[in-house]
């Protein structure tokens, strides 16, 4: 069973790439195995967990999302190009294509940029989010596409969440409570608590 959950997990890093589609799928597969592990947790022998953590803690579910927002970005890039290209040409309504145009370019822009901001500091973020929310008031192309773009940022940020507590969870079985606060929750640095329910629980 093991070598199976540790399969697919690497089998969701080699979903053929196709931006945030295809990384949706990674988390999918992601997250059906870690719910599995997290039913049966208290089944698996040392050297077992002790793979499974190993294979949790793999920092290339975060790497597939950074490359999937920038495969994101090329490929709004090549569309709005595309869509440029076949605008009118005539002179009356020039200045009206130029900013539609400005607008489009916009969109993979802030894609290129976001995935950046995402590895730097929190106040960094905070700032860059500023100057998104600013550039929706004007460019609708943002407006329509920054709801999708965070859906995937907080379905990221979850199955993060979720692995790193079923690691947790993995290592608590086999070292005991004190082991816990070597396991940071992601989401917001802290260590996890552990709270007793019934015979064991954490």
């Amino acid at each position: 069973v093991t070598d199976d959950l540790l399969a697919n997990l690497q089998l969701a890093h080699y979903v053929p790439e196709s931006a945030l589609m295809g990384f949706l799928v990674n988390t999918a597969i992601q997250g059906q195995v870690t719910d599995f592990i997290a039913k049966h947790a208290s089944t698996f022998t040392a050297p077992e967990s002790h793979r499974l953590i190993q294979a949790l803690n793999d920092p290339a579910y975060e790497e597939d999302f950074f490359r999937a927002i920038e495969q994101e970005a090329e490929f709004s890039s090549c569309a709005t190009e595309n869509d440029i290209a076949g605008m009118p040409k005539d002179t009356q309504n020039r200045e009206k294509r130029d900013s539609a145009a400005a607008m489009l370019r916009q969109v993979p822009e802030m894609e290129r940029q976001y995935a950046g901001v995402l590895t730097q500091t929190e106040s960094q973020y905070q700032l860059w989010l500023a100057r998104m929310q600013a550039a929706q008031t004007t460019n609708l192309f943002l407006k329509m596409m920054w709801p999708a773009i965070e859906n995937v940022v907080d379905r990221a940020r979850a199955t993060v969440v979720q692995r790193t507590m079923v690691s947790a969870g993995l290592t608590v079985l086999q070292s005991g409570v004190e082991s816990l606060p070597t396991y940071p929750d992601p989401a917001t640095g802290e260590p996890f608590h552990y709270q007793q329910i019934g015979r064991a629980s954490c």
